[in-house]
């Protein structure tokens, strides 16, 4: 991935809780998650040149950036990774049938990258009718 997408984690910090004048009623409340500062826009971006690159597979179609628009960026940690793996999530602008299920649409798709900017996992999200 692009250094300029990613800028380092705020780590533990303490939060101060104010009352609607502005002065501190509470302290110390420490939070013990890390908060990476993240371009989203610049994910966005990365993701959809590898969308340009044909990267973005569903079954046998390959889709085009067209056809997605991108929601989301989530950040997903295991134990055997040193880095998080990236996934962005795109609605999909048409819907399209689940081709194993005729009352199932996929309505959008998520694509995990890796740290060189290419698509190495996608997953299909569906609407099952009813």
């Amino acid at each position: 991935m692009n250094a300029s997408v990613f800028a380092e984690p705020k780590g533990i910090f303490n939060l101060v809780k104010l009352d609607t004048s502005g002065n501190q009623v509470e302290h110390g409340v420490q939070n013990k998650m890390f908060y990476p500062e993240v371009n989203v826009i610049e994910v966005f971006n990365i993701f959809l040149q590898a969308v340009d690159r044909g990267q973005l597979k569903l079954f046998d179609k390959t889709l085009s950036r067209d056809m997605v628009e991108p929601k989301r960026v989530e950040y997903v940690y295991t134990p055997e990774t040193p880095y998080p793996m990236i996934k962005i999530y795109s609605a999909l602008k048409d819907p399209m049938p689940l081709p194993t299920m005729p009352d199932a649409n996929i309505i959008g798709v998520s694509g995990v990258m890796d740290a060189s900017g290419n698509i190495i996992e996608t997953t299909a999200h569906c609407d099952v009718g009813g």
